[in-house]
């Protein structure tokens, strides 16, 4: 979370939003966790069935998704390169 808080940091001036979707944990347990580690993503509680139509099989999966909803690239792990790229290509800027 701390890689995609700093990506989110660099790009929102440029347009960037993030979202953080959690599938077991509580809405205050998430609340609490991101106003303690002052991350500014937007938490998601997700039900089971938007984990099951993204068709995700492992933690943490990690989605780039343009502004119309169209998956542009999507991952298991996290790979900030590999991100970066996929931003530059739809021309969001992040130093």
């Amino acid at each position: 979370m701390p890689h995609l808080q700093k990506l989110y940091a660099e790009g929102k001036a440029s347009g960037l939003g993030m979202l953080a979707m959690n599938i077991g944990d509580s809405a205050d347990t998430i609340k609490k966790y991101f106003g303690e580690n002052g991350f500014e993503l937007t938490p998601l509680m997700a039900p089971t069935e938007v984990h099951k139509k993204f068709g995700i099989q492992a933690y943490p999966s990690n989605y780039v998704v343009d502004s119309k909803g169209v998956v542009l690239d999507r991952m298991c792990g996290f790979d900030e390169a590999r991100i970066r790229k996929t931003l530059k290509a739809k021309g969001i800027a992040v130093k």
